[in-house]
């Protein structure tokens, strides 16, 4: 029975088991007691059947295998143009708004309600519109004569980012939208949303409705514009007080240089000085700086020219002079920078080059660029290792939203902000200052996020396919990126580097202002100094004559000296003829004394007598040891040798020490013996 083969309708053949090895069946529809053949499953296990020959139970549709949920809840991120916001009151009063405009941008409707959840219990309301609002609106509307209802309605809800997938310590942590869909708080989320692999991990996706990629963005900056004239880089208002504090400061020196009498005290002959206590200044030869000559110095500073007339010899003049070159330094610098920048002609514009730019590799100090937090860009760069660099860079530099990097851009506190290539062209047809460099790199798409195995994912990815053959998908991309009105740029005005004025070089007038008043000041020192000199110079004239007439008197061929007393003489040039008198017919004078007047003018150890200059009579001094320059050096020099116990010793040995000589009639000092340098004479 086992290997017997039957034929009829369909053969039939059993195994060694007695199972039966080929099956056919015929599949039937039954209807009203009638039944008719709709399919058939041969031996294979393939079954064919025609569906629209079955008639199903109530004459209706195919019943569906699941029941598909009808209303959805949809979670956006505000993203100009997928996504655009209004604050409102009341929820009606979106459905009475056309265009309104949004940032500079007239945004036409249809506008949906739409909330942003602040807590558990407070909600703000806006209404919503743009591509993404668009795109759900007619994904929400069934196919038009088809088998199965997609219809569904919607709600629409705001959060913060798009979201990503964290790997932390404990797993993987969840952020934004694509935590709202994992945690059953969001049916279907909208807007540029990135398909990538971290994220299809967790939700699942429809297929892409847009392509897109990744792109740099920057503000534009104007080229320099070309000069007009050499007086360009400087405003009038510096102009006219550059030339007058030339005046000015001409004028100052020639004052402070006329009235500061250092230069003559420095040139005084004492031969000519006159013991009259009027003559206050002592007359020298005319050299001092003439006006002309004080203006060709400030000219020829200013101009660095070199300075080959005289210059001013007054310390306050000079003073002033060197404050009047770090200003003339400090213009002629700033003159010249400007004027570099002025003679710039069609500087090129230097944008990014891409990813491979130097300046994103190895940033300066004053370049910063970044991205979004938590989103496919920001992923992107920390996935890959070869952009690690670029990573770490822009990490202090990242926002958490697209628009807070524009505003940034717009600032000048970010460089550069790289972000989707949709969203950054844009901004830039929006914006003539805005400009994108690069190439795009990083291609991917946008698709509509789904909870982890939703039933709605085939039929939302169904009507995105069938909105794309219908040409519905690019009529509304156009209507939302394409045709959205830019701004004619054309050429931009080239703005000319800034003109320095009187407000950018005040402090350097100030520091010349500050040079005459410390000149001034200087100029008052000197002429009390002038003064006080002066009067020690008449002193020390004075002293040397007196010194001489010493020397005349005391080596007098026709004096003689008594050693053991001394005489009082009350006005020498009147009596000199009756002391020798006297001493004549004394008798001790009548024996002539063969010695000479010998003094010792080294003022050593010995008294010496000789002439007192203060109470004028010849004395024989007293000598007194002191401790001078010598014994101080031997004492450091004895400490430096750590000799500690030395190191008194030059303070008591007579070998160490000078030796002071004073009148013992009225205790002036006389002279000094001076142990390792000259000695010294007091008049």
């Amino acid at each position: 029975m086992t290997s017997t083969t039957f034929y009829g309708d369909s053969k039939i053949q059993f195994n060694e088991k007695g199972d039966r090895v080929h099956v056919a069946y015929d599949i039937v529809n039954i209807n009203n007691q009638t039944t008719h053949t709709v399919g058939y499953l041969d031996s294979s296990g393939k079954i064919e059947i025609n569906e629209k020959d079955i008639v199903w139970a109530g004459e209706g549709h195919k019943p569906l295998e699941i029941t598909l949920p009808r209303h959805l809840r949809a979670v956006a991120v505000v993203d100009p143009p997928f996504v655009y916001s209004v604050p409102i009151f009341d929820a009606d009063q979106c459905r009475n708004l056309r265009s309104v405009v949004v940032n500079s941008i007239d945004v036409d409707g249809p506008w949906y309600a739409c909330q942003k959840r602040l807590d558990n219990t407070t909600n703000e309301q806006y209404c919503c519109s743009g591509l993404s609002v668009d795109l759900l609106s007619n994904l929400s509307v069934p196919e038009q004569g088809g088998e199965i209802d997609t219809s569904f309605t919607f709600d629409i809800h705001l959060n913060e980012c798009y979201g990503s997938v964290i790997l932390t310590d404990d797993g993987y942590k969840l952020s934004g939208m694509i935590e709202e869909l994992d945690s059953d708080t969001a049916d279907l989320a909208i807007g540029a949303l990135t398909i990538n692999p971290d994220r299809e991990q967790h939700i699942d996706f429809s297929e892409p409705w847009h392509y897109h990629g990744i792109q740099i963005l920057e503000k534009w900056k104007p080229r320099s514009s070309a000069i007009e004239s050499f007086l360009q880089p400087l405003k009038l208002s510096l102009w006219t007080t550059l030339f007058i504090s030339v005046l000015l400061i001409g004028c100052a020196i020639f004052i402070l240089d006329t009235y500061s009498p250092l230069n003559r005290f420095n040139e005084t002959n004492l031969s000519d000085v006159a013991f009259d206590p009027r003559d206050t200044f002592i007359s020298t030869s005319d050299e001092k700086l003439s006006f002309g000559e004080a203006m060709w110095f400030v000219w020829g500073v200013l101009l660095n020219s070199g300075v080959c007339e005289k210059t001013p010899r007054g310390c306050s003049a000079r003073v002033l002079g060197i404050v009047w070159c770090g200003f003339c330094m400090i213009i002629v610098a700033s003159y010249t920078a400007n004027l570099a920048a002025f003679l710039v002609l069609d500087q090129p514009d230097q944008g990014l080059s891409g990813l491979s730019d130097s300046r994103l590799k190895n940033p300066t100090a004053n370049f910063t660029y970044g991205t979004v937090l938590d989103t496919n860009t920001h992923q992107y760069f920390k996935r890959h290792v070869e952009l690690s660099t670029l990573y770490r860079n822009m990490e202090p530099y990242n926002v958490k939203s697209a628009q807070a990097a524009i505003d940034a851009l717009m600032n000048e506190t970010l460089d550069a902000f790289i972000w989707d290539s949709t969203r950054l062209e844009f901004e830039a047809s929006m914006n003539c200052h805005l400009r994108t460099r690069g190439p795009v790199f990083g291609r991917s798409s946008y698709g509509i996020g789904l909870k982890k195995n939703s039933p709605w994912t085939p039929h939302i990815t169904n009507a995105i396919l069938r909105l794309s053959e219908s040409g519905k998908m690019e009529t509304m991309t156009q209507k939302w990126i394409h045709s959205r009105q830019s701004r004619d740029c054309g050429e931009m005005p080239q703005k000319p580097p800034v003109r320095l004025g009187l407000s950018n070089m005040r402090d350097v007038f100030i520091l010349v202002a500050g040079g005459i008043g410390v000149g001034i000041l200087l100029n008052i020192i000197e002429i009390s100094l002038g003064k006080r000199r002066i009067k020690l110079r008449k002193r020390y004239e004075i002293a040397h004559r007196y010194g001489m007439k010493w020397k005349e008197i005391t080596f007098s061929d026709g004096l003689k000296v008594r050693t053991c007393t001394s005489t009082a003489v009350t006005n020498w040039r009147s009596s000199q003829n009756g002391r020798y008198q006297r001493i004549k017919n004394d008798d001790v004078g009548k024996q002539r004394m063969n010695v000479m007047a010998k003094v010792n003018l080294n003022f050593d150890e010995k008294p010496v007598t000789l002439f007192c200059s203060r109470c004028r009579n010849y004395v024989t001094t007293r000598v007194r040891r002191v401790s001078g320059f010598y014994s101080y050096c031997w004492i450091a020099i004895f400490i430096a040798l750590f000799l500690w116990p030395c190191a008194l010793l030059p303070c008591f040995l007579a070998c160490f020490a000078d030796t002071l000589h004073y009148c013992p009639e009225c205790s002036h000092r006389i002279g000094r013996y001076r142990r390792g340098r000259k000695p010294q004479f007091f008049v």
